[in-house]
């Protein structure tokens, strides 16, 4: 993000995230009792974490990062989401919606644009992906044998 600092990503937005989250996971447990809540949390985790793992680290993302920060984040907001959406309904929704979209990365999301973020996890516009593919048709990929021509 920018280097000046905001009151409202600093300090705000953080104390909306957790008080959403941590209603939402009381509501999960109050609605499935303790049991049942930390085996649907688990759960998610086996299934995000994988996911994540794969689809991520392909873009660039660190494997750290997504198996200690990203997975379980998604796994606990979204059993925070169930327990929300049991408790009050569609409402919940409308506050997910406003969490999401104040958030910080949303923030960086704008500033750079969805292309920019793209280009900055390792994709790139289509004039460089023909420039390397061009690349790499002129001169063969480095290492690996030429399996189409004859043997000098």
């Amino acid at each position: 993000m920018n280097s000046r600092r905001s009151l409202w990503y600093d300090a705000g937005w953080p104390l909306l995230a957790g008080l959403v989250t941590a209603v939402g996971l009381v509501a999960a447990y109050v609605w499935m009792g303790l049991a049942v809540t930390a085996i649907a949390l688990a759960l998610l985790e086996l299934t995000f974490a994988p996911v994540m793992w794969s689809v991520l680290t392909d873009i660039g993302i660190p494997s750290r990062d997504v198996i200690v920060r990203i997975s379980p984040t998604w796994s606990v907001g979204s059993l925070a989401l169930v327990g929300l959406l049991n408790a009050f309904g569609a409402w919940s929704l409308v506050a997910g919606a406003f969490v999401l979209l104040t958030s910080p990365l949303v923030q960086g999301w704008s500033r750079v644009g969805l292309r920019g973020l793209a280009v900055s996890y390792g994709f790139s516009s289509a004039t460089e992906t023909d420039r390397r593919f061009e690349e790499i048709v002129t001169h063969g990929f480095p290492g690996l044998p030429d399996e189409d021509l004859p043997p000098h």
